[in-house]
């Protein structure tokens, strides 16, 4: 039975580590898929030629090991369909898992453009009152500057009076101690003034005792010359 024979591109990989290759092969196109190489078709024609031109001797022994190769070759690629067959299937679950990720990324940006127009709404009321901040900082600032020259007015006063304190404490100093002398000086005057007052009683005590004396002998003489 004659079968129509079609070119395929083949993508090969031996395994997961090493490239895919891509290879042009020819199989049939019936339910029973047969693959060949361009070369095993040739080496198939000149197979065939050899065999009508040597139908009448039978098969000679190199036609039986292109038979023998031939079925190698063909069990060669056969397992190269299956490992082709595991390859795809793999390369299907990485796309299906590279189309979740997919989605789920898209989802991710969604979520992070309505969270940028959030926050963009947030930093604009963010931005507004910042701004009402801000003056109302400049106005604090303000206030605090006048404190501050208040604060150094009333610190150079406080400074200023503490100093007329000192000097006033330094006066009192002075005139306590001056006060103290004063009050020593009036005490030894006060001690003078009674050694005086002592002597000036004793001095009139003895001028009254003298007088009384003197009286008493005048009397006595008048009473002597009158007898």
């Amino acid at each position: 039975n004659e079968l129509t024979v079609e070119r395929y591109n083949c993508f090969i990989g031996i395994d997961k580590d090493s490239a895919t290759k891509v290879k042009k092969i020819y199989g049939t196109s019936g339910l029973d898929l047969y693959l060949f190489n361009p070369s095993e078709i040739i080496t198939n024609m000149k197979d065939s030629l050899k065999k009508e031109g040597n139908q009448v001797k039978g098969a000679t022994l190199q036609e039986r090991e292109s038979i023998e190769s031939l079925k190698l070759e063909l069990s060669s690629v056969n397992l190269e369909k299956k490992n082709l067959e595991k390859k795809i299937i793999a390369l299907n679950l990485q796309l299906q898992k590279n189309q979740r990720f997919i989605d789920e990324y898209e989802e991710q940006i969604a979520r992070i453009l309505e969270q940028k127009r959030k926050s963009d709404e947030n930093c604009n009321i963010f931005l507004k009152l910042q701004k009402n901040i801000q003056k109302e900082l400049e106005g604090t600032k303000k206030k605090f500057l006048e404190e501050e020259l208040l604060t150094t007015s009333i610190q150079k006063e406080l400074e200023y009076t503490k100093q007329q304190l000192l000097e006033e404490r330094k006066i009192k100093v002075a005139v306590e101690s001056k006060l103290k002398e004063c009050q020593e000086e009036n005490v030894i005057i006060k001690q003078q003034g009674e050694i005086i007052n002592e002597e000036k009683r004793r001095l009139s005590e003895e001028l009254e005792l003298e007088k009384n004396q003197s009286i008493m002998e005048r009397l006595l003489r008048r009473r002597t010359n009158g007898v």
